[in-house]
């Protein structure tokens, strides 16, 4: 019966259901944190 209903029904892979994100948007977040945590200080 594999293969008999659709293939989203098959359950997902975490690497697919969750891609890893781009090194740009984590410096984005890295850099966005740092500015609050100076506000803080400040």
């Amino acid at each position: 019966m594999d293969g008999a209903g659709p293939p989203r029904a098959r359950p997902i892979a975490p690497s697919k259901a969750k891609p890893k994100p781009k090194p740009e948007t984590h410096r984005l977040q890295l850099s966005e944190a740092a500015k609050l945590r100076g506000d803080e200080l400040n």
